[in-house]
């Protein structure tokens, strides 16, 4: 059945904190940045939002060269996230350092619903610069449990990462959240194709922009707008157009269901994401009563047929 999930995201540059500013002050400037911020998207009711990397970091500032100021940040920005979390019952996703048996993490975290931080991802690939500044990598990737569903956590640098990659792909989330001052380019649609799932980037280096499986883009910042809102299908599947398209099964399947089912196509890939949009059908019964074959069971039937053919395993 439909699973439509709304997401926001908050991108833009980091908050410009004067010169000689003291922590006190800086610490209300953010406060006060970050609610505007958020502000312009609860209107849109989002189920989660998004932040960037280090999104309570003023520009210029580090834990390398401001780690009183992080110490005293921590706790007044995960009260005001809390609360407005828990009265606008949605989910968001803060990134920020934290300070954890004396070691230091670049982090996310989920504060659900009710206010609570209920999971963590701390940073597996930190750049060269944040491991000389004292950031401890994190040693394990797992699922962000939420009530929107399975949530994989990237940062920054971890884009770049075929091992951070196949990890995530492994996990096989409903939604991968990228934290970011890095925009990522085309990486972005890569790993939500690699990883068959959504993905939604908060960035404050370029648009933060939000995917489907396909690679398609459903909702991106612009250069007026530095928050964006959009309409996520969770209910759904890739399939490639061999077998499937091109043999006429989707056309009976849409001359069946009509507006029941969509089909997102970025065109040139050979695989499309389709949708239930129905609340009395998933995507699982579509497929199973019009044998639509998945992507990778296409893929693997393709390597299966391959390695026949020639007689034994392709070793790279």
């Amino acid at each position: 059945m439909s699973h439509y999930v709304t997401i926001s995201t908050v991108g833009g540059p980091p908050c410009e904190v004067p010169p000689g500013t003291s922590d006190e002050t800086a610490v209300d400037t953010i406060l006060r940045w970050l609610e505007k911020n958020l502000d312009q998207v609860l209107p849109d009711n989002p189920d989660i939002i998004a932040l960037t990397e280090d999104a309570a970091g003023p520009a210029g500032y580090s834990p390398g060269n401001n780690p009183d100021f992080y110490e005293k940040i921590e706790r007044p920005v995960i009260d005001l996230l809390s609360g407005k979390a828990k009265k606008h019952k949605t989910n968001i996703i803060y990134a920020g350092y934290l300070r954890e048996d004396s070691k230091l993490y670049n982090t996310q975290r989920l504060i659900n619903r009710s206010g609570e931080v209920t999971a963590m991802y701390k940073k597996a690939f930190p750049t060269i610069g944040e491991v000389e500044m004292g950031v401890t990598p994190g040693s394990e990737q797992g699922l962000i449990k939420s009530d929107i569903g399975n949530i994989a956590g990237v940062i920054c640098f971890d884009l770049n990462f075929h091992p951070a990659l196949f990890h995530t792909a492994a996990l096989h989330p409903d939604l991968i959240v990228f934290s970011s001052m890095y925009h990522g380019g085309f990486m972005q649609q890569v790993w939500a194709y690699f990883c068959r799932s959504h993905f939604a980037s908060a960035v404050d280096s370029g648009p933060c922009e939000i995917y489907n499986p396909a690679g398609v883009k459903i909702a991106s910042t612009t250069n007026y707008f530095n928050t964006a809102t959009g309409t996520a299908n969770f209910d759904g599947a890739l399939f490639h157009v061999d077998y499937n398209i091109f043999d006429g099964k989707y056309k009976e399947a849409k001359k069946y269901y009509g507006p029941g089912i969509k089909i997102s196509d970025p065109g040139y890939l050979g695989a499309v994401y389709i949708t239930s949009e129905s609340t009395e059908f998933t995507i699982n019964d579509i497929a199973k009563k019009f044998e639509l074959e998945k992507l990778d069971d296409y893929f693997k039937r393709s390597t299966d047929k391959i390695a026949q053919a020639r007689g034994k395993e392709f070793i790279a």
